[in-house]
């Protein structure tokens, strides 16, 4: 009798030692055949479809029994030569094709797959518009696009260097068309042109560049000439036809040319009060009745500096007997 009463006194006192212990405790789920909480790992990815290059980021939803201690997830990506992903979920994407990226947690698995599709080829794209100066002027470079698909839209950032490329002055326009205005003093310099697209191409942005000549000094602007008259004619009178020349050096000199035959031979443009050519800036002319033509004219204008330019304008007549 006395030994069982020793026996169940050592073990109450062991069960004692055992509950005043501190050392830390951890409540756990039902347990796997290893022995590891149970945990149920859902991976979440966005984008689901990555452009190439791009990234996004994955993360692992986690479902537990209440009191499950979970582990941080191990991350891993089944084709890391198409997407691959770190430690911290955030996925890249290297290649086209698809992989699926997974999550352990406690011994548990979750997956996700994304895709990363073919792209479209990059822009070809040119700059148009002069190489090299030699006149005073605004001046003006298109941007061309060969490889457009239907609705895609492109966005353009047009930069300006004067120091050969060591530094630029950017988004100097950001339309398809960049205009400069050059006189005597002006430095050459250098256009660099981004296209951006909006479909779906690898890489997304193309960037070309052009150099541009700039003589100095310049010579004077241009000359241009336009001229302003009546379209239509169909009431007996006097009309008259007015040339406004641009550029060159003022001052000017005027001679004016008739066409009966769609342009292709001219001839003086006689005064129709006198028989000698109009030698003035505007020129004066009188339809009777009964007239019906179509007539060209022309002005042959000169500046002082010896550039020639003409300028044009169509007439139709048809004026009724009176």
């Amino acid at each position: 009798m006395r030994t069982r009463m020793l026996r169940l006194a050592a073990t109450s006192l062991a069960l004692l030692a055992a509950g005043c212990t501190d050392a830390p405790q951890r409540l756990v789920g039902p347990q796997k055949p290893n022995g590891d909480p149970y945990v149920y790992v859902t991976v979440h990815c966005l984008p689901t479809t990555l452009g190439l290059g791009s990234s996004g980021s994955c993360w692992a939803e986690v479902s537990a029994p209440t009191g499950t201690f979970v582990e941080p997830p191990i991350w891993w990506s089944s084709n890391p030569g198409v997407v691959e992903v770190n430690g911290q979920g955030y996925i890249h994407a290297w290649n086209t094709g698809s992989a699926e990226i997974f999550a352990s947690v406690n011994g548990s698995i979750g997956s996700q797959t994304v895709v990363v599709p073919t792209p479209l080829p990059p822009l070809s794209i040119s700059i148009s518009g002069p190489t090299s100066i030699t006149r005073e002027g605004t001046y003006s470079w298109y941007a061309q696009e060969s490889n457009r698909v239907s609705g895609e839209t492109v966005t353009y950032r047009w930069d300006v260097s004067t120091d050969g490329g060591a530094t630029w002055t950017q988004g100097v326009s950001t339309s398809a068309v960049y205009s400069r205005s050059l006189a005597s003093g002006s430095p050459s310099f250098q256009l660099r042109l981004t296209s951006t697209s909006s479909a779906y191409r690898y890489p997304p942005s193309t960037t070309i560049s052009k150099a541009v000549s700039v003589a100095n000094p310049l010579l004077p602007p241009q000359l241009t000439v336009t001229v302003a008259g009546p379209d239509n004619i169909s009431v007996a009178g006097t009309y008259t036809w007015t040339a406004y020349p641009s550029g060159g050096v003022p001052g000017y000199s005027y001679v004016w040319e008739k066409s009966t035959d769609g342009g292709s031979t001219w001839t003086l443009l006689l005064s129709s009060r006198y028989t000698y050519p109009i030698y003035t800036q505007t020129a004066e002319m009188y339809f009777g009745c009964g007239t019906s033509t179509r007539l060209n004219y022309r002005a042959k204008v000169t500046s002082s500096d010896g550039q020639v330019a003409y300028g044009y304008r169509s007439t139709n007549v048809y004026i009724p007997s009176c």
